[in-house]
């Protein structure tokens, strides 16, 4: 079985499944053809609008710098003055105008919180028993050695007292009043050693100085 089959300028032959093929050669070139006619139709008519689209975004280039303005009045300062000071739960702060004119003032009136409460302090030290000085008078004679029962009393003594040393907080605020009628030496004083003359009379009280607990003349 045989068959011719033509595609462009190939020739094909086949002859029992077996295929040959042949180029044809080309003829030769034909003159141009004219040009051909445009011709335009009558323009058709409107479609639908379309939907909106979206609104685009802010554009990031910058535009031209605008013209300086002209400078404006200078405003007159307004006096400002603190009103009143609260505490309260929230802090708050307002301001309120009072008068008129060349007279306005602003008040300034604040809510302040309210702190923590403090931690509780230590207990104190229990005091003694209070009385009158007049009846606590002790006679010492004279050169006395000190015993604590001078604390808190009025004391007559001459010649020489040694005031006691290392004191501590527990003596803190104790006190002695010597008078003397003939003169009274003290020592270990703040101010040293000094002397009290006849008729005249001294009171010496412990206080905190300089990192230590010290008797000096009240």
């Amino acid at each position: 079985m045989a068959a011719l089959e033509l595609n462009g300028r190939v020739l094909s032959l086949t002859v029992d499944g077996a295929i040959s093929k042949v180029l044809l050669p080309a003829g030769e070139r034909g003159p141009p053809g004219r040009d051909g006619m445009s011709i335009r139709g009558d323009p058709g008519p409107a479609g639908p609008a379309g939907i909106a689209g979206k609104d685009g975004r802010d554009s990031m280039v910058p535009g031209p710098k605008g013209e300086t303005g002209e400078t404006g009045p200078r405003p007159n300062p307004t006096p400002i003055r603190v009103g009143k000071v609260l505490t309260g739960d929230e802090p708050h702060a307002s301001i309120n105008v009072q008068g008129s004119g060349s007279d306005t003032i602003h008040v300034l009136d604040l809510v302040i919180p309210r702190g923590n409460q403090g931690s509780v302090g230590r207990p104190g030290k229990d005091g003694k028993d209070g009385s009158h000085e007049y009846v606590k008078f002790l006679g010492l004679g004279h050169s006395p050695a000190w015993d604590n029962e001078f604390y808190g009393h009025h004391c007559v003594a001459d010649g020489i007292i040694n005031l006691p040393e290392n004191l501590t907080d527990k003596e803190y605020g104790l006190w002695v009043h010597f008078k003397t009628f003939d003169r009274l030496v003290l020592n270990n004083s703040m101010e040293g050693q000094f002397a009290i003359e006849k008729a005249d009379t001294a009171k010496m009280i412990v206080v905190p100085y300089a990192g230590k607990y010290v008797w000096t003349k009240f």
